[in-house]
């Protein structure tokens, strides 16, 4: 027959020398819940440090290409004569992933230059971006140490992140062009078959199909190639981390964290 006061506790209990049992049990079940606590604090840890160091990744390369423009367009400024606003402006418009009419509008506003030279201009200054990012794939890019208390724990931590995503997009870049007639094969969008306006942007991948920047963005969420002929394509930056934690005895977490960064690279 079962006793109500052996039933109430979350550990075991025995009649025979049951102050002892009661005793062990309960600490047993004291240390298994401070382990179980212990690793959820290390995977909660793990994945916003993660999550932090994609930002600050991301963050760092964009001004590191926005910055590869503007050197570009001040070193090119005898034959193009751009003023401070209209490199700034350029610069912003060509890092941008979205296809906004008031980019047309801006580029519009350059009377300084013909409609070639904004071509010609804007494509050299994403050539050269292109052609100076890393050519080989390198597996030992970044490690970082640094010591953090989170939710009360002490964390030594090391990581390690591996980059592989810019050197991929050095050989499969998109470039973000204005649209003219001579410079492309085709005049209409092979996704949603509308002519596409004149420079008006677009996107031009290295096989030379060009698509509404919209257009490719819906199709590659699905789709795993260029929509004209298939050739593979680089869709976007993706990220996967693995981590070995040890849990010392004073309550201290030392922890190795290594980080991949890395293109989605979608096949024929």
């Amino acid at each position: 027959m079962s006793n109500s006061k052996y039933n109430k506790y979350p550990y075991k209990y025995f009649e025979t020398n049951h102050t002892f049992q009661y005793l062990f049990w309960s600490t047993e079940n004291l240390n298994i819940k401070m382990e179980i606590a212990i690793m959820l604090n290390v995977k909660s840890f793990v994945k916003a440090t993660v999550k932090e160091r994609v930002r600050i990744f991301k963050e760092n390369e964009l001004s590191k290409q926005q910055a590869a423009y503007k050197d570009f367009m001040i070193k090119s400024n005898e034959k193009y004569n751009l003023s401070s606003d209209d490199i700034e402006c350029l610069a912003n418009i060509l890092t941008s992933d979205e296809d906004h009419f008031d980019d047309l509008k801006r580029l519009e506003t350059l009377q300084t230059l013909t409609i070639g030279e904004k071509y010609d201009l804007i494509e050299n200054a994403q050539k050269l971006y292109y052609d100076n990012l890393p050519k080989y794939i390198s597996w030992e890019n970044e490690k970082t140490n640094f010591n953090c208390i989170y939710n009360d724990i002490n964390f030594i931590c090391s990581l390690k992140h591996n980059d592989t995503y810019f050197s991929l997009l050095r050989l499969n870049h998109t470039y973000k062009l204005p649209y003219l007639k001579e410079k492309f094969i085709g005049g209409e969008c092979q996704i949603c078959l509308e002519k596409f306006l004149e420079m008006s942007f677009v996107s031009k991948l290295r096989c030379k199909h060009s698509f509404h920047q919209k257009c490719l963005k819906i199709w590659l969420l699905e789709k795993e190639s260029c929509p004209s002929c298939r050739s593979r394509v680089i869709k976007n930056m993706r990220f996967e981390s693995f981590y070995n934690e040890s849990i010392k005895d004073d309550g201290i977490v030392e922890l190795s964290i290594i980080l991949y960064t890395e293109a989605t690279r979608l096949k024929c």
